[in-house]
């Protein structure tokens, strides 16, 4: 693609360090490919970054769709690895006034339709994310930002949850109450559609927010809770709070 006298500036008011920061609060990642050792980052993507932070580059991003308000810009591109949530992003900051112009992710996922016995639901399919051949988790990157649940191992600590994974997509398991965690990524998926097809609404900000779902918080937890950002669900102790009859449901 090619432009005919762009009328914009080659220097940038933002400077590298801070347009950094406008990417990584868009990302909103709580750990990073360099904050890790040296062996989990060769593992990873084969080599070692160090704890060298993302390098940026100055380039001129040209108007992205059918945005009529954006025209060419001159942006500071970004490499960001996140791994909790797993994530990889081409992240472009407007260079004058800190705008996140655009993302490209890098990480390519496969849209895998599964099914599963749920414990309140029944039998019900369910979109998953495929990462490898016989490789399945609770992951679909069809709906808005995405919709991930994750498993907290009756732990409170959010970056220790793991994913929820399956090798043929037929989500069988009851041990721990793991069928629960396909309630909830079942239900957050009818939740997401439902909002969408009758008000049009596109995840709970309207802008394609991740939906996330963390299952098996802390030990004999008796409830479950909205915290502006995430639902978390606790297993109950079995009294106060425990699996009713599949007839009340």
């Amino acid at each position: 693609m090619f432009y005919d006298q762009l009328a914009l500036t080659s220097t940038p008011v933002l400077n590298e360090s801070i347009a950094l920061q406008h990417a990584l609060t868009d990302i909103g990642a709580s750990k990073y490919l360099w904050q890790t050792s040296d062996k989990e980052q060769e593992a990873t993507v084969g080599h070692s970054h160090g704890g060298t932070l993302p390098q940026g580059e100055l380039v001129i991003l040209p108007a992205i769709g059918n945005d009529k308000q954006q025209v060419a810009a001159l942006c500071w591109k970004f490499d960001i690895y996140a791994l909790d949530p797993h994530q990889r992003y081409y992240v472009y900051v407007n260079a004058i006034d800190g705008r996140i112009l655009f993302k490209e992710n890098r990480i390519c996922t496969f849209v895998a339709n599964g099914s599963g016995n749920t414990k309140y639901s029944g039998t019900q399919s369910f979109t998953t994310d495929s990462i490898a051949p016989g490789s399945y988790r609770l992951r679909d990157v069809s709906r808005g930002g995405g919709v991930e649940t994750y498993d907290m191992n009756n732990s409170t600590n959010y970056g220790t949850a793991v994913d929820f994974t399956d090798t043929d997509n037929v989500w069988t398991v009851t041990t721990n109450q793991d069928d629960a965690a396909l309630d909830a990524h079942w239900g957050t998926q009818k939740t997401y559609d439902y909002y969408l097809g009758i008000h049009n609404r596109n995840s709970y900000n309207n802008a394609g927010a991740i939906l996330r779902s963390y299952v098996h918080y802390s030990s004999a937890y008796n409830n479950a809770f909205w915290n502006g950002s995430q639902m978390t669900y606790g297993d109950g102790n079995g009294t106060t709070f425990r699996r009713s009859p599949s007839w009340m449901w």
